[in-house]
């Protein structure tokens, strides 16, 4: 198993190049690891922070460590990390930041792009791809277009499909 924490100041850099109101977003960090991504994550204001991690022991690890995680630095409201197979991860019905430091192959990246089409169809969906190995699945999908692309970090964005006046 490959494990590889993220830059503290690549995170951060992504998160001000976002330039949004983050408290109608939802964070999710895909492939969580010990949470590092998470603990950054809830310094922002989202309206919570979700890491989804496959292995069982990165995420008690990632557990730990949001519990230790110092109140006065919390802005984020509920942080957590769950253990599950991505691909099966319910997505919450809300707007979505979706955090990939490339933590799958395609076989398992291309259903959960799909599945993140569909829910930007709902919803606004930015995906932050640290060192994207496998850009064209988002771009497959036609529901997200790069804002970003350069070497360490490629930004996906979408906008909800705007719906029909009665």
């Amino acid at each position: 198993m490959r494990y590889q924490p993220s830059s503290a100041d690549l995170v951060r850099n992504a998160f001000e190049q976002l330039q949004l109101d983050l408290t109608e977003f939802t964070f999710i960090d895909f492939g969580s690891g010990k949470g590092r991504v998470l603990l950054l994550a809830a310094e922002y204001p989202f309206s919570q922070v979700i890491g989804v991690e496959f292995s069982r022991e990165l995420n008690d690890i990632a557990q730990q460590n949001i519990e230790k995680m110092p109140a006065r630095l919390k802005r984020a409201g509920r942080v957590s990390s769950v253990w599950c197979d991505a691909a099966k991860f319910e997505l919450p019905n809300t707007d979505l930041v979706c955090y990939f430091y490339n933590p799958f192959g395609s076989a398992v990246l291309a259903p959960l792009a799909t599945k993140l089409a569909a829910q930007a169809g709902r919803h606004r969906t930015i995906v932050l791809y640290v060192d994207a190995r496998y850009p064209e699945i988002f771009e497959d999908t036609a529901r997200f277009r790069r804002i970003r692309d350069d070497p360490s970090l490629t930004i996906f964005t979408s906008e909800p499909i705007a719906s029909e006046p009665p």
